[in-house]
């Protein structure tokens, strides 16, 4: 025991504080540098922090030596009484705290920035947060802290509100249970998975970057009960077309720094897990489309676990029919992040069409010449709110393979586009022959591509 950090130690003395007789700390419970034991492990998480009593975050510790326990001054506590009197409710004794307490005393806090920690922190039950002024409590009834030891008034968590509502559905079953229809579209199923992964990619990078997938597969284990429906390197079998347009917010990582994507293959170039930067989900628009890709057969996965889809992948392939163009896209200027499409058309040019690639190429690269696929678009008549031709697309480059494979390098999105700029978009879409792709499909023009 006395050879154990600090960190370690203290949380032995919490537990038996606890009354609990048993512990798991994650790297002495998984066997480092044991690649089969970890692989027996990592599938597991959702077990193991799903059904703990309480969950033990030290929160300010950078690493294991930095312990739960602090000295500190009750008195600088962040929260200021005062007595005041009004008309309505008289003298009353009020307590002043900043509207954002709960971000800025605790998920600001070092170990909140961490990518591991997010799926620990939305599967476990109960969690006791050691921080550097004080202790936060939280479980799906509510949160606490010492300042507010009966619960944290509504509006210091608002920003957590549905995050708490979520964790409550995740930890009392409700993605688990065997669910009518009309009982499962009232769960936001969809709402909270892209919520998921963008609060999932604005934790700081990973210590193994391979690890990716695996972090967030607690969560996604759940998710794959209450869908029903095979689970895609990060997205879902329903609507997958809708999906592939996911973008990176910015070009940019959690830190600020720009976006990449890792040379370790860890993911298929249409899933965000490809790429280190903050994921903005599309929606799954489940409405009929005027317009929609079609996946061809079954999306190609190699498993990082066998059996296991949530774990990771080592290679993967998605073949899709559907409407191809080439253009050039250009950026007002150097700061932009939205690129739009060059073109003759005033209509077009005047419209929204924004691109959104998935790295930032350089200030000094102002227009950038790719392919791109329309994976769907509805055309809304003229008495709706948003008339005109919306949707979503992908930018694509050719891969290394060649043929007719080819890499996502951005996505693409519209929305209210006129008759004519829509007229001028379909002007720079290619017709089978003139790329030379071999594979067509025989409903209208368009091609078979293979992503990688």
């Amino acid at each position: 025991m006395t050879e154990m950090p600090p960190t370690f130690l203290h949380a032995v003395e919490t537990t038996r504080q606890l009354g609990v007789s048993y512990i798991w700390i994650d790297s002495l419970c998984i066997i480092q540098g044991d690649k089969d034991d970890w692989e027996a492990e990592a599938p597991r998480m959702e077990s193991v922090y799903g059904n703990s009593h309480c969950n033990i975050a030290a929160v300010d510790s950078m690493d294991s030596r930095g312990g739960l326990f602090r000295n500190r001054d009750r008195s600088l506590l962040p929260v200021d009484t005062v007595m005041a009197a009004s008309k309505t409710l008289g003298k009353k004794k009020y307590r002043i705290a900043r509207q954002d307490f709960w971000d800025a005393e605790l998920l600001t806090e070092p170990l909140y920035r961490r990518c591991w920690v997010f799926q620990e922190r939305m599967l476990s039950r109960r969690i006791l947060h050691f921080g550097r002024k004080q202790v936060f409590f939280e479980c799906p009834s509510m949160s606490a802290c010492e300042v507010f030891p009966a619960g944290m008034p509504g509006m210091l968590t608002e920003s957590t509100k549905r995050e708490t509502e979520w964790k409550r559905d995740l930890n009392e079953g409700a993605f688990t249970t065997d669910l009518s229809e009309r009982q499962r579209l009232l769960l936001p199923l969809d709402r909270f998975w892209t919520v998921a992964v963008k609060a999932y990619t604005s934790c700081e990078n990973l210590t193994n970057e391979l690890d990716k997938l695996v972090a967030i597969a607690g969560v996604s284990k759940l998710l794959k009960l209450a869908l029903k429906e095979r689970y895609i390197a990060g997205l879902w079998a329903t609507r997958l077309e809708e999906q592939l347009a996911w973008r990176v917010v910015d070009c940019k990582k959690a830190d600020g720094s720009l976006s990449e994507r890792q040379y370790k293959y860890r993911a298929p170039s249409w899933s965000w897990a490809s790429i280190d930067g903050v994921i903005e989900c599309g929606n799954r628009v489940q409405q009929d489309r005027t317009y929609r890709a079609k996946i061809v057969g079954d999306v190609a996965l190699a498993l990082f676990i066998k059996g296991e889809e949530t774990a990771g992948v080592t290679d993967g392939l998605v073949e899709i029919q559907g409407q191809l163009g080439r253009g050039t896209f250009l950026r007002k200027d150097r700061s932009e992040t939205e690129w739009t499409l060059e073109s003759d058309s005033q209509d077009l040019r005047e419209g929204y069409l924004r691109a959104f690639f998935d790295i930032d190429p350089g200030e000094h690269i102002l227009a950038q010449t790719c392919y791109f696929l329309l994976l769907a678009y509805t055309q809304a008549p003229t008495s709706y709110a948003l008339p005109g031709y919306s949707g979503h697309g992908i930018l694509l480059h050719p891969s290394q393979g060649g043929g007719e494979r080819m890499s996502r390098c951005g996505a693409l999105r519209f929305t209210s586009l006129s008759d004519k700029a829509w007229q001028a978009l379909e002007a720079v879409l290619l017709k089978n022959a003139e790329r030379g792709i071999s594979k067509e499909y025989n409903v209208g023009d368009g091609h078979t591509i293979e992503i990688v």
